[in-house]
Parts: structure tokens; C-alpha cells; sequence
């Protein structure tokens, strides 16, 4: 990120600034650059084998289903703080 707005910026400066002092300025006020991160979708056999799990568990008794931990949360940081 910091390279395309250095490069951007030199062509309207008389004198041209490097890409680490753009980083510096930008980390200072709070701009920081993100990388997506892929996350892998659920394959027809991963989902086959997770409904298999399923029907040979569902007729557990009481107090397994009671052991289980249901969930559909999933944890990200939008802002890292230091």
C-alpha cells in the first residue's frame, strides 16, 4: 500500500520521499494496510462426512447431547490495539 501512494506522491512533489517515510506518516495516524485471509470453503465430502457424524449420533442419550458445545461464532480482530 505504502509503495503505490509513495509512487502516487512523487509525481506531484518536487522533492520525492521513500516508501518507509510514507509507512511511518500512515502507521502514525492509524492507516495500516490488511491482507485478506482465504478461509477454505466446505467440500461435498466434508459436508457428507459431517452429516455422517450427525446421523450416527442422533439417537445419543440425553447426556451426551448435553456434552456437546453448539456454535456458529467465528473469531476476528478488526483492529489490533498496542
Amino acid at each position: 500500500m505504502a509503495d503505490k501512494v509513495t509512487t502516487e506522491l512523487n509525481l506531484h512533489l518536487n522533492t520525492p520521499v521513500s516508501s518507509k517515510i510514507v509507512r511511518f506518516k500512515l502507521h502514525k495516524t492509524g492507516i495500516r494496510g490488511r491482507v485478506a485471509i482465504f478461509e477454505q470453503l466446505v467440500t461435498y465430502k466434508n459436508a457428507e462426512n459431517r452429516r455422517a457424524w450427525c446421523n450416527a449420533d442422533i439417537n445419543g442419550t440425553l447426556e451426551e447431547w448435553q456434552c456437546l458445545v453448539w456454535s456458529d461464532e467465528s473469531p476476528f480482530i478488526l483492529f489490533l490495539t498496542t
